[in-house]
This record gives C-alpha cells, sequence and structure tokens, in this order.
C-alpha cells in the first residue's frame, strides 16, 4: 500500500466538564483517492495494475474514478 505526506484533517468540538469548548484536531489515514493521486504523480507515472496492487481494486474501478473524482 502507498503512504502518502497527504492527511486529511478533521476538527472535533467537544465542551469540557467545565463548560469550555476545546477544539481537537483528528487526522485521518489516506483515502484510496489520495493513493491513486500519489501514484500518478510519480515522474514515471503509474500503471493500472500498480494502482490496482495498491488500492485493492478492480482495473474499470481505477478508470472510473480517474474519470469521475481525480478528473474534476
Amino acid at each position: 500500500m502507498i503512504k502518502t505526506n497527504k492527511t486529511t484533517a478533521k476538527k472535533i468540538a467537544r465542551i469540557n466538564s467545565a463548560g469550555v469548548l476545546k477544539m481537537k484536531m483528528e487526522t485521518q489515514k489516506p483515502t484510496r483517492l489520495d493513493q491513486l493521486e500519489a501514484l500518478l504523480m510519480r515522474p514515471d507515472g503509474a500503471t493500472i495494475a500498480k494502482m490496482s496492487e495498491a488500492t485493492g481494486w478492480q482495473a474499470h474501478s481505477i478508470r472510473g474514478a480517474m474519470a469521475g473524482a481525480l478528473g474534476q
């Protein structure tokens, strides 16, 4: 699986026992779309086979993701 430097951060609002609002950052691991983007941005690019190996998706799913989510 490909690891990227990109992480998604989400703010979590919580009120503590004293009634004070606290903000906490929660990080999430890279999504499969993040992995595809990282593979495609490499100098040599990536093949469908490499992308399939990294994400566990079938070839038609990868092509659909590139045309839909990454193509915008």
